[in-house]
């Protein structure tokens, strides 16, 4: 029976593992897989590295007993994800949950805030796995981040764009995605709903229904929005 890491937990383990992986390429970058000739990492050879870090960060708290020394969540909500690939020959999607947004980044900010996102791929994989793997990085980054959300965001999605296909002319990589991303600000009693393309998101209040992104619309102007609801 496989067991699951508790979600309070994922945010502080993955922040250390982090931390390590990156002291560990700059002491030695060749181990981690850097290659000067590209400036880029091989990307089998840094999987195994970010794997063994993550089994290592593990034991060290299993076998020391140091689990009650990681912060406390500052956020705990119910959360259920489900994919289906239907009759695709492989599942071309990707989603991503962070709980704990402002931990996982060193974000000093008062307000906790909670990262949620679907890339519906096609044409491929390429475009939804970068998108899955960078987008909230650049969200983190942004200097309009935590003050102006919508402008982060924006920045975020095309800071992406640019990225990928910059990635794709070298490499040849043919894919595209939507995307479709909710920041949560409970104490703000904000929610930030960002997205680009045709994937819908619904927000359920007492058995009500509400719409928070528009789609249908071809323009990069028009399905490049923003919804903010707040109360």
């Amino acid at each position: 029976m496989p067991v699951h890491c508790p979600s309070s937990l994922i945010t502080p383990l993955t922040k250390i593992v982090l931390e390590e992986v990156k002291t560990a390429c700059k002491k030695q970058p060749a181990k981690c897989g850097f290659q000067k000739l590209s400036n880029s990492y091989q990307p089998l050879k840094l999987m195994q590295v970010v794997t063994r870090k993550v089994n290592e960060v593990c034991l060290r708290y299993i076998d020391d007993g140091q689990v009650s020394t990681l912060p406390p969540p500052k956020l705990e909500c119910p959360i259920s994800a489900c994919a289906v690939k239907n009759t695709r020959r492989r599942m071309e999607d990707r989603h991503v949950i962070i709980e704990d947004f402002h931990t996982l980044f060193n974000i000093q900010d008062d307000s906790p805030a909670s990262y949620y996102a679907v890339f519906d791929g096609h044409a491929g994989t390429y475009a939804a796995v970068y998108s899955v793997c960078h987008l909230h990085q650049f969200l983190a980054e942004s200097p309009f981040y935590p003050t102006d959300p919508v402008q982060a965001f924006k920045e975020a999605f095309l800071k992406t764009n640019f990225h990928f296909l910059e990635k794709s002319n070298i490499e040849n990589l043919s894919s595209g995605t939507t995307a479709l991303c909710a920041l949560l600000r409970p104490q703000e009693r904000k929610l930030y709903v960002a997205w680009l393309g045709d994937s819908q998101a619904l927000l359920v209040r007492q058995e009500e229904a509400i719409q928070m992104s528009v789609t249908g619309l071809r323009k990069w102007e028009a399905v490049f929005g923003f919804g903010e609801l707040g109360g």
